[in-house]
């Protein structure tokens, strides 16, 4: 997490896949979660646009990298409305 002089909001976590290789990461990962998520740290695949709540951020960026398979989305948020969201991005 960091945040901005202006208000700004910049955020990663793991997520879902979108390559092959990692959707299988995030599958295993999930199945791995489910039953003994001490072993991967508590931590799950989540989608983290979800959570920014449009009466408060507008997504200036998104983007999902997949670095070795392992899927993260990247957020940077900033203060706005919902009606001034552009199109969010992926990549693999």
């Amino acid at each position: 997490q960091a945040s901005g002089r202006n208000g700004g909001f910049m955020e990663s976590s793991l997520t879902h896949g979108v390559t092959i290789p990692s959707r299988l990461v995030s599958t295993l990962w999930t199945a791995v979660f489910r039953l003994r998520p001490a072993r991967v740290g508590g931590c799950r695949p989540i989608h983290l646009a979800a959570y920014a709540d449009p009466a408060h951020w507008r997504i200036a960026h998104r983007r999902v990298v997949t670095p070795y398979g392992i899927p993260s989305e990247v957020l940077v948020l900033d203060r706005g409305e919902a009606s001034q969201r552009p199109q969010a991005h992926q990549a693999g």
